[in-house]
């Protein structure tokens, strides 16, 4: 364990954090006009992004009226980027207080797109400023990253390095220029400390996931990790880059860990980083710290926050972050004591005994309704960002016409009320065991989680897959269209 703990060191103590602070969060507007060509359509936007302080994910549709206008709020602690998707995508640099104002053309050529993105008002030089940054940076790793691919770690060292020089003058051609904007200078400040260490840290993972070869944990290639600058406040507006070099030093640690005793569980590995790291006070300790103990609450499991509670309190005094993990155990310890269930909510189980008749009794309780199954489990994120506008807004869209069921899979069952009570998930819930799970898995093909599927009026499985979630245009086309034809079957037979 020895070895483990000296890596332990070097990962986790980079730089000293001696100040307290609490950050007010601030309205934030971001709005601006679309017209949509070449026959497409488009009827929201999707907003992207990441809370570093509360350590989640931001996802917010945004509808866009007859007119092409949209406009939303969001409450910002501190300056971060965000990604908007239409058809195309492309990122905004939002500052706490700021409105930004974005006016552009959605085609079906990314040139056009791109020729005609203008933005307007105060804001609008840091963000023409960050589209020249992001369009031209010169490292393209796309291709290191296919399965199907023949490149190793080597070649993508290789690559990286041939490319230092055109990098180095990229940044320095934005950092040279006094006129730009603080927030966008440390944006692309904290790139240069940390870009190509995630890179190389990404693959490592991307490797390890599709079983190609791994760099030993012990060679150079991990070299960087003792070597990286120290994490500043001002880093964090990069608050993807950040978020990333949390993640991959946390996996590397805890493969590490892993290692060395292979017994060990997902918490008792966390623990024992949380230990490590909460002996010295530096940026990156407080958001690794932060990130651990948010994911367990996130999880319903208060196991993290209560284990170390004194020493949190004490290392998080007087902080945005002690204040957000504290406000969220409070919660997670409500809705785990009394989880408050939607009246539209039935929380059921399986008459039949035989798994592989699961889907034959819910086709049956359906009453030749069309059926809309969404299997999810209480860890998913992708799952809960769906849960929070898409998924309600198609129940209510859809209740008197569609049997709206949910299956619960591959999850801790006191996590599971707890799940349902946040989120407000109306419609009928069944909880499955490991063994019931893993036979519905295969009847519907389950891709990963979640995976919708579809069920027409006379019990046959139209779709199962990843695509036809809540938020996707085309899932409530498909129901319209099961239900007119169905209506449409009826007046026929009457007639």
């Amino acid at each position: 364990m020895k070895n483990t703990i000296i890596l332990l060191v070097l990962v986790f103590v980079l730089g000293s954090c001696s100040e307290n602070e609490i950050l007010t969060a601030k309205e934030t507007y971001i709005k601006g006009n679309v017209q949509v060509t070449d026959s497409l359509e488009l009827d929201k936007i999707t907003l992207y992004g990441y809370d570093i302080f509360e350590k989640q994910s931001i996802q917010k549709d945004i509808p866009i009226n007859e007119n092409g206008d949209f406009e939303t709020v969001i409450d910002l602690k501190y300056a971060c980027e965000f990604t908007l998707y239409g058809i195309n995508s492309f990122s905004i640099l939002a500052v706490p207080g700021d409105t930004i104002t974005v006016n552009f053309i959605e085609s079906k050529k990314a040139a056009d797109f791109e020729d005609n993105l203008q933005f307007t008002g105060r804001t609008a030089t840091t963000q023409e400023n960050l589209q020249d940054y992001l369009n031209n940076n010169p490292i393209d790793t796309d291709e290191f990253f296919v399965n199907e691919s023949d490149k190793d770690h080597k070649d993508l060292e290789e690559y990286l390095g041939n490319q230092k020089d055109a990098l180095k003058k990229h940044y320095k051609k934005f950092q040279d220029d006094t006129t730009i904007n603080k927030f966008l200078r440390d944006y692309i400040n904290a790139d240069e400390k940390y870009a190509l260490h995630n890179i190389k840290m990404e693959y490592a993972s991307f490797a390890r996931y599709y079983g190609k070869k791994v760099p030993e944990m012990n060679s150079d290639y991990y070299s960087s990790i003792d070597k990286l600058p120290r994490l500043e406040k001002e880093d964090l507006v990069n608050s993807s880059t950040v978020n990333d070099l949390l993640y991959h030093h946390h996996t590397f640690a805890s493969q590490e860990i892993e290692k060395k005793s292979p017994e060990a569980t997902t918490t008792e590995i966390d623990q024992i980083i949380i230990e490590k790291a909460i002996e010295k006070d530096t940026y990156l300790n407080r958001h690794t710290i932060a990130m651990l103990v948010m994911g367990d609450l996130k999880n319903h499991s208060l196991q993290l926050y209560e284990s170390n509670s004194e020493k949190l309190n004490q290392y998080f005094e007087n902080t945005t972050l002690g204040i957000s993990l504290q406000e969220r155990y409070e919660e997670e310890r409500k809705l785990l004591d009394n989880p408050d269930l939607p009246k539209e909510t039935e929380l059921l189980t399986f008459k039949n005994d035989d798994p592989s008749k699961y889907l034959e009794e819910i086709i049956s309780n359906a009453n030749g309704k069309v059926i809309y199954i969404d299997n999810w489990a209480t860890w998913c994120g992708p799952c809960k960002a769906e849960f929070k506008e898409a998924s309600p807004a198609l129940h209510e869209k859809f209740k008197e016409d569609v049997e709206f069921v949910y299956l619960c899979h591959a999850s801790d069952k006191k996590a599971y009320l707890p799940s349902i009570s946040q989120f407000q998930i109306k419609g009928k819930h069944y909880f499955l065991d490991e063994k019931e799970g893993a036979v519905v898995q295969d009847q519907i093909n389950l891709e990963g989680f979640p995976t919708y599927t579809i069920i027409d009026q006379q019990g046959n499985q139209v779709l199962s897959d990843y695509i036809h979630r809540p938020s996707y245009k085309k899932t409530t086309e498909i129901l319209n269209d099961l239900i007119q034809n169905d209506e449409m079957t009826s007046n026929n037979e009457n007639n």
